[in-house]
């Protein structure tokens, strides 16, 4: 008598398609199974975008109450030069990704998140550049060179988390697989 064969499978499961998953906590991965972005990767998109953000955050804080000086604060910090637009709108696809990472997303959303630390290495580096000409163009060290040194600063840090970051790398290689 020949033996059975056995017709059962196991269901292949979805490996992440990078080698870390061991190395982190439970609490890293969200409900499908995907890293989760990190905190800081939040923080340099926010603060990457916050020539397009931050009218948005003044009308938010003048609806809940905010007061003037605090509004006032933060329209200080914003300004309306087209150039700085540029590395807000580099930045731009990746805030509206980071709130689109479902198994549902199309291709251009996950294109855009597999690209997302060229993106925001390009906003970052662009951002440090502008800051750098503002710095020279205005030919003296006034408090606005100040805070625009201390801006740039800030984009060097951004660009070299970005650049140098094995979580942040980790969790742009990781998208939910389509359903």
């Amino acid at each position: 008598m020949a033996p059975l064969a056995c017709t059962f499978s196991f269901p292949r499961l979805p490996m992440l398609r990078h080698q870390t998953a061991s190395s982190y906590p439970e609490s890293a991965y969200d409900g499908y199974l995907c890293l989760k972005p990190p905190p800081l990767v939040w923080v340099v998109v926010l603060y990457l975008t916050r020539e397009l953000t931050l009218p948005f955050i003044m009308g938010a804080a003048h609806v809940a109450g905010v007061g003037g000086a605090a509004i006032a604060a933060l329209r200080s910090v914003w300004s309306p030069d087209v150039a700085v637009l540029v590395p807000a709108l580099l930045g731009a696809p990746l805030l509206i990704v980071l709130f689109r990472r479902v198994p549902k997303a199309g291709g251009v959303v996950r294109w855009v998140w597999s690209h997302g630390k060229a993106f925001l290495a390009c906003a970052a580096i662009s951002d440090f550049f502008i800051a750098g000409i503002r710095v020279i163009w205005a030919g003296e060290i006034n408090d606005t060179a100040v805070l625009q040194g201390i801006g740039a600063a800030a984009d060097l840090c951004c660009l070299l988390y970005v650049l140098f970051s094995s979580r942040a790398h980790d969790a742009f290689a990781d998208f939910p697989l389509p359903l």
